[in-house]
């Protein structure tokens, strides 16, 4: 994890191990046997803890070299870096129980753990702002800025940063969307990581006063209840966002020198939206929106950990989406005047054809999710479909029928799958119903697997470990079967994972909450990633 003049000390334990006899007089089948130091020492990393690995050839039994063991030992703590209590004569192990032993082509002694006071250091620091992390979810999660419109949430996070003396900027998307980046600057040799949480979380204005008629999250907010943190601002998604942003302040306070850059990402545009109709421009583009800007702009890592809630469990499987609209035709009838027609397709009101084909598309959206479900290496993956959205005739004027009706549908897609055999699909459904049935794609989003993520899912499995205790739970379904801007950064070729804290029971948008507790422990998890 932290890397306390690594390099220095790696040229001491060299010098000192020179110093000793390291060659067999002896032969053994008419072959030199012995041991000798291979590849020097180099920086290694196991489960996200920053080592030195010293690696020797052709050791038969680690007894051979236990003399050496103390010394090692020695020479770490007189450098800053700890041996961790409760060790043998032949193993140095990590603060989990771990070790490691490679036998080809060498063999490794077990690592040294250099991080364990910078840890230690950084651990304290979060602990010491417990109440700074509830308040600043609090902050956020009262910061008004829907979607389309983050700016003051991005304000109030870089005003964070600046009052905490964490360096960040802004890149400006449109006039009142804009991403967050806070860095930290590695020392140069380390792998770079960024945390990506996302500023948006709900819609707000008339259309969800008019058109949901439920409670707008943004202007209901977060609010405390004893060590409890309510709020959808805070759940989706400036909960986590808050954990990492305390993470990178004990970061910096502790002075610890990181080998990789760290990358801390508040981006706009994750939530699911799109142009359609009078819906136009880029205000109302989302699923992963901001991501993908970042990204296109120069915001790079050897590894992403997009932090959102996953109730502790690891996913880099994600579901892509498929934004459809259909559009039903009819024609304007006067209610005394209107003749029904025996046929549906030939109804004049657009809305009954609608409300036909929105039948039919429930019951194809059952079928498809039983198609397409599998279980993978990584959970199970289960694309749903509903439509989300309906609208046709003049509410004031009802003595009229219909002679449009629009039907707004989502479909999710595994990843592989073809996103334009969906629409066909949904094109079939739509004109059983009515053969002049208009199927429009205005979004379509693929969905992806990770590829080389196992490094860093090792380093948060090892990190989980230390800070919560016990392996990390497999993924919910919902967790491998939505979008989340995992999706962008594996698109890229930047390895992604998602990972966070529990939210409690949030079947039910805003229901849920997050245990202080949790959100501790997840900069903490995060920290011991970094």
């Amino acid at each position: 994890m932290f890397v306390s003049s690594t390099q220095s000390l790696a040229k001491s334990m060299g010098k000192a191990l020179k110093q000793k006899e390291l060659h067999a007089k002896h032969q053994k089948n008419g072959q030199k046997r012995g041991f000798t130091c291979h590849e020097g020492y180099r920086h290694g990393s196991r489960k996200g803890v920053q080592t030195i690995q010293v690696r020797f050839r052709a050791v038969p039994n680690l007894d051979e070299v236990a003399d050496l063991i103390p010394e090692l030992q020695s020479l770490v703590k007189s450098k800053g870096g700890v041996v961790p209590d409760g060790q043998d004569d032949h193993l140095i192990r990590l603060e989990n129980g771990d070790f490691i032993a490679n036998f080809m082509p060498g063999y490794a002694l077990p690592i040294l753990d250099l991080g364990s006071n910078f840890k230690r250091e950084v651990f304290e620091r979060i602990d010491a702002d417990r109440e700074l992390l509830a308040e600043t979810c609090l902050e956020l999660g009262n910061t008004y800025g829907p979607c389309g419109h983050e700016q003051p949430v991005a304000d109030a996070v870089s005003a964070w940063y600046e009052r905490h003396g964490v360096p960040a900027r802004q890149q400006s998307i449109l006039a009142d969307r804009s991403n967050v980046v806070a860095t930290l600057a590695g020392t140069g040799g380390g792998r770079s990581l960024i945390f990506n949480a996302h500023l948006d979380t709900e819609i707000s204005g008339p259309d969800h006063d008019n058109l949901m008629e439920s409670d707008d999250p943004n202007r209901v907010g977060a609010w405390r209840e004893g060590d409890r943190i309510f709020g959808h601002t805070v759940l989706n998604d400036r909960g986590c966002m808050s954990a990492f942003m305390v993470m990178a302040k004990a970061l910096r306070s502790a002075g610890a020198g990181l080998s990789g850059d760290v990358i801390c990402t508040s981006v706009a545009g994750e939530t699911g939206m799109a142009p359609v109709d009078e819906y136009r421009g880029l205000s109302y583009e989302g699923k992963g929106f901001g991501t993908r800007h970042l990204v296109d702009h120069g915001v790079r890592a050897d590894y992403a950990l997009v932090a959102e809630t996953t109730a502790w469990s690891m996913s880099w499987i994600e579901c892509g989406a498929v934004y459809l609209k259909i559009t039903l035709r009819g024609r304007n009838m006067y209610t005394p005047r209107l003749i029904r027609s025996p046929e549906l397709a030939d109804h004049p009101n657009a809305i009954v054809k609608g409300a036909a084909v929105a039948t039919a598309l429930e019951a194809w959206g059952i079928d498809y999710e039983e198609r397409n479900s599998y279980v993978s290496e990584l959970g199970e993956v289960r694309p749903k479909a509903q439509v989300g959205a309906i609208r046709g005739g003049v509410p004031y004027r009802p003595n009229r029928s219909s002679p449009v009706c629009k039907l707004y549908m989502d479909v999710r897609t595994p990843p592989g799958a073809s996103q334009d055999a969906v629409i066909d699909e949904v094109r079939e459904v739509a004109r059983s119903v009515d053969p002049a049935a208009e199927v429009e794609c205005y979004m379509a989003k693929a969905g992806l697997q990770g590829a080389g993520v196992e490094p860093l899912a090792a380093s948060v499995e090892g990190a989980y470990g230390e800070v919560v205790g016990g392996r990390t739970p497999p993924p919910q379904v919902a967790h491998t079967s939505m979008w989340r801007d995992t999706n962008v950064f594996n698109a890229v070729g930047i390895p992604s994972l998602t990972f966070g804290p529990p939210r409690g029971s949030a079947a039910v948008q805003g229901t849920g909450h997050f245990e202080l507790d949790d959100l501790v422990a997840a900069a903490k998890v995060y920290a011991a990633v970094a």
